[in-house]
Formats: C-alpha cells, structure tokens, sequence
C-alpha cells in the first residue's frame, strides 16, 4: 500500500465523511480537512474513489507521500511509520 495526503479546503464540510465511509481503518485526520491515508492505487484512483474527480465530494488534492519529515502529534509519526515499515518488509 502507498501512502496519499488529502488535502481539502476548509469549506469542503463532505469529504471528510466519505473518506471514513471508503477507507475506515486506513486513514488518520493530521488537521482541519488534512488526512493522510494508506491504499493501493494512484492518486487519481484516490480522488475517483471519493468522488473528488466528477466533483460530488467537492475540491480536494490527493497526493502521494513518498518522504516525510516535520513536527506533529506523535501518532501521526507512528502511523506513517507503521505503514511506510510495512511496504519495506514485504
């Protein structure tokens, strides 16, 4: 699986929903409307799944993460790190 950061704007109040309802345990909320997810595909396949492409889940971005580094929560350091170790080892 490939990590995605989804990045919607703070009026976009839908995605957020849908993201849950489409990829219940693979996601994790870093901030207002941000959410990093882990999946198989591309981030048009991303977009397509939650209805970001045809418009119905509003104005999003779907981009795929391959590197990472900052300051957060540390759960969200442990979950990249959980995900990104399991795409090293197989």
């Amino acid at each position: 699986m490939a990590i995605f950061a989804v990045i919607a704007p703070p009026d976009n109040s839908t995605l957020g929903s849908i993201l849950e309802a489409q990829y219940a345990n693979n996601f994790l909320r870093v901030w207002n409307n941000q959410w990093i997810i882990s999946a198989n595909g591309t981030p048009k396949d991303i977009s397509d799944k939650l209805g970001v492409s045809d418009g119905s889940a509003g104005t999003a971005m779907i981009l795929l993460v391959t590197s990472y580094w900052g300051r957060a929560n540390p759960d969200f350091w442990q979950w990249m790190s959980e995900r990104l170790s399991s795409q090293v080892s197989r």
